[in-house]
């Protein structure tokens, strides 16, 4: 038998629109349970596989669009346990084990994606399986002592022994992926230094016609006639939003508030003639106040930051913590930087940026950038990375005996 060439990649990829596809897709997100970031990514995942199966540790079908929820949906047996919609992340512990008995034998492309567990599914080994990471589980790595300083007791006495166990779980599944894609820098630094994995950077898809400027009739600003900035967020610690708050009122700048959380009572302590809250804007007050603002004040850290675009799609420039995803959407002619999270140096880069003439943001920038972020765009670079990975996933399995 010797020369022989015998593939063992079974004959699985058909040619459409100039890339290599699968017959057979299953796409494994952690949890369906609301429609934010991620979500918005596996509609557009499922746009590009309308055939794809979707594999979930719990569903609640009721708040999916059509886009998802015309695909067919299997979940793990986390399910069946009563409550598990609405307390689906106290069940954490028991997710490892619910993914390992997903079957995905059928399957010849995997996508997991990874924010939650997901990745830690067990497929063929012929088959390939692509992680798009939006970041590990930051409250089992660099947030951990926050979370457990947080927490009571009881829930301590639980956390250290489990969280030691997902950790380990965490490391040892995310050899199970064979090429991980994450959203910006900031996740493949952590990619690398938890799991020891390369990983390419493929940005997210951003929605921008959602918020494409079209008019603004009918938008009344809380402040009238007179300039204002802009925070918008959830309100939780993480989003750091007091600092935008502190920074407006020791400037005496007009501020909009626009969102709601955990944080909403002690912020509203705050309130006065010059801080203003909103709770409940649609997305037609979210365009309209971010096209009237002066600046988006973005004083977190975040993995990725899609409010930092949408504010783009607006013409609006912005004002970001050099931390993050932000190193990845902010331009010099599209906002600037402050380097420490502290109201002082908030406060300073709004100085700085009253001093900018304001003929010097221009629309054509902010157009030219946020293009670079689109639905389109992310469609053709996975395609072009999935059909690569394929070809060299079955090079790989070409045996010479």
């Amino acid at each position: 038998m010797s020369g022989l060439i015998i593939p063992l990649f079974r004959p699985i990829l058909y040619f459409s629109s100039a890339f290599f596809m699968p017959q057979k897709v299953a796409i494994v997100h952690y949890w369906l349970t609301n429609m934010r970031g991620g979500e918005r990514v596996l509609e557009v995942l499922c746009e590009l596989f309308p055939e794809a199966v979707i594999f979930t540790n719990v569903v609640n079908r009721k708040i999916l669009p059509p886009s998802i929820s015309k695909h067919e949906i299997r979940t793990t047996f986390i399910q069946k346990i009563p409550g598990s919609k609405k307390h689906y992340q106290k069940l954490l512990p028991l997710m490892p084990i619910a993914l390992e008995q997903l079957d995905l034998s059928e399957f010849d492309l995997v996508i997991s994606n990874e924010s939650g567990p997901a990745k830690g599914v067990i497929t063929r080994s012929d088959a390939l399986h692509v992680c798009y990471c939006f970041s590990p589980m930051r409250y089992l790595w660099d947030m951990y002592p926050e979370y457990l300083k947080n927490s009571n007791v009881l829930v301590r006495l639980f956390m250290v022994p489990c969280f030691h166990y997902l950790r380990l779980w965490d490391v040892a599944s995310a050899n199970r992926v064979d090429n991980f894609l994450t959203i910006s820098h900031a996740v493949q630094a952590r990619v690398k230094r938890w799991w020891k994995r390369d990983s390419q950077i493929l940005y997210p898809p951003v929605d921008l016609n959602r918020l494409e400027v079209n008019s603004d009739d009918g938008f009344a600003s809380p402040f009238c006639d007179e300039p204002y900035y802009v925070y918008l967020g959830a309100l939780v610690p993480y989003k750091r939003a007091d600092l935008a708050i502190q920074a407006c009122r020791t400037l005496g700048k007009n501020l909009l508030v626009i969102g709601n959380g955990s944080e909403l009572k002690k912020l509203k302590e705050f309130s006065e003639k010059k801080i203003k809250f909103i709770t409940n804007a649609n997305d037609k007050f979210v365009k309209q106040s971010l096209s009237k603002a002066k600046a988006l004040l973005f004083p977190g850290e975040e993995d990725f930051g899609i409010v930092v675009l949408e504010a783009m799609a607006c013409h609006t420039p912005v004002i970001a913590y050099r931390r993050g995803g932000a190193i990845d959407t902010i331009t010099e002619e599209t906002g600037l930087f402050f380097s420490e999270q502290t109201k002082e140096s908030l406060s300073d880069a709004i100085t700085k940026f009253e001093n900018i003439p304001e003929n010097f943001w221009k629309k054509e920038n902010f157009l030219e950038h946020v293009d670079k972020f689109s639905k389109e765009n992310f469609k053709k670079q996975f395609l072009e990375v999935v059909s690569k990975q394929l070809e060299e996933k079955k090079e790989q399995l070409t045996v010479v005996y």
